[in-house]
């Protein structure tokens, strides 16, 4: 298991994010426990993680001085 530095509920409780120590970013299912998602374009550590309020997008930003903007709507994230 990776250290977080990161962790957010989205607006309506659907999904949770985490930004682990292995540069990535996952996306969780808070009722089940599971991830179904994991966002790789970071190439250090993610430090922050923030859903927009429709929940369609998710921001990342990491010590690797990238912020990424991806799209999550559908549940098939995407690198904007």
């Amino acid at each position: 298991m990776n250290a977080v530095y990161a962790v957010v509920v989205s607006p309506t409780g659907h999904m949770v994010t985490s930004g682990p120590l292995d540069h990535t970013v996952k996306l969780w299912n808070p009722t089940t426990g599971q991830y179904f998602a994991t966002l790789n374009g970071h190439s250090d550590e993610v430090y922050a993680v923030a859903f927009l309020p429709d929940e369609r997008l998710l921001v990342s930003g990491g010590s690797d001085f990238t912020v990424r903007v991806w799209e999550v709507g559908s549940r098939a994230a995407r690198n904007l």
